[in-house]
């Protein structure tokens, strides 16, 4: 086993040794809301894995086995239905089970991931983690978030899983990424948003930036989505979809997005963002030539016994 990994074991098993369990088990918000507009039909509910299942489903699976005990779905107004028939049956008696669609208010499309999880604030009473319901973040993800926050029952207390920018690259084709700074104490201090991300044969990483061809470490820490928050969270995104409606009110397509908010947050040094590092696989679903690698990578998976199959019994 590498030097890393033995780390980031002992890292997980330190976190839950040292939670206090007797405090309340932080809830968990999937944003699967999103069209699938790049992908062509609902990455939500496509069957990837060797029994059908969902890539959600094994989130959901890791999440349950890594200590949360509620689970809200910030779904569309046109998917809700579908995704509460198929998800809640699964789900009775393993975790507390609910949906929240997100209100679009006469646009075409939502307002972003930032509306996304505010949106589930009434559902929400104590510290919660966000994931996207096209992802697969993998088992020590979901065990290091939830002991994370558990740990830390404090406000104005956040955290992310970042990857290694290596990790997270699409053999599908060009994709965004964004690149976390952080100090000595890795702690967040910027995020920068980078596109038209490749790599090529040498593995060597690429990106445009302001119409520019630059080189990014391989090794660069990205968020892919993956983090975790105290409650008081709620009313932070409140103050800057505040701030986000004033200019952006009749913009169709403008998107308040989480990013966005944390930065914020953190420039008025109102948040501190703990990054935990996790150099593991992980996967998703943007473009429809991902579904291949996405149902290849999950039988592996399940074939190396990481999941049983059926994954739900």
């Amino acid at each position: 086993m590498r030097g890393g990994c033995i780390a980031e074991f002992v890292y997980i098993w330190f976190m839950i040794k040292t939670s206090d369990f007797r405090n309340t088990c932080p809830s968990l918000i999937i944003m699967a809301a999103g069209l699938g507009s790049r992908y062509g039909s609902s990455k939500q509910l496509d069957a990837v894995g060797p029994r059908g299942e969902k890539l959600m489903d094994y989130t959901l699976f890791d999440a349950i086995n890594g200590g949360f005990e509620q689970v809200v779905m910030v779904v569309s107004e046109s998917n809700e239905k579908q995704i509460f028939e198929n998800y809640d049956p699964l789900l009775k008696g393993k975790v507390a089970f609910s949906t929240v669609a997100q209100p679009k208010a006469g646009r075409t499309k939502p307002w972003g991931t930032g509306h996304a999880v505010l949106s589930a604030k009434k559902e929400i009473s104590g510290s919660f983690a966000v994931l996207n319901a096209d992802d697969y973040y993998g088992p020590k993800a979901m065990q290091l978030l939830c002991a994370t926050l558990k740990a830390n029952q404090r406000n104005r207390f956040a955290c992310m899983v970042a990857y290694p920018l290596r990790q997270t690259l699409s053999k599908s084709g060009a994709v965004s990424r964004a690149i976390c700074l952080h100090n000595e104490n890795n702690v967040l201090e910027s995020i920068q948003e980078y596109t038209n991300i490749t790599a090529d044969k040498k593995g060597s990483v690429y990106a445009q930036m302001e119409g520019k061809k630059v080189t990014l470490k391989p090794n660069a820490a990205v968020s892919m989505n993956c983090w975790g928050f105290s409650n008081d969270f709620f009313e932070r995104l409140e103050i800057e979809f505040e701030k986000f409606l004033s200019h952006n009110k009749n913009e169709q397509q403008a998107e308040f997005y989480l990013p966005a908010a944390v930065q914020s947050a953190i420039d008025d040094k109102q948040l501190g963002v703990d990054m935990l590092h996790l150099d593991v696989e992980w996967f998703g679903l943007t473009h429809p030539s991902d579904r291949y690698h996405a149902t290849e990578r999950l039988l592996r998976l399940t074939e190396k016994k990481l999941y049983p199959s059926p994954l739900w019994t």
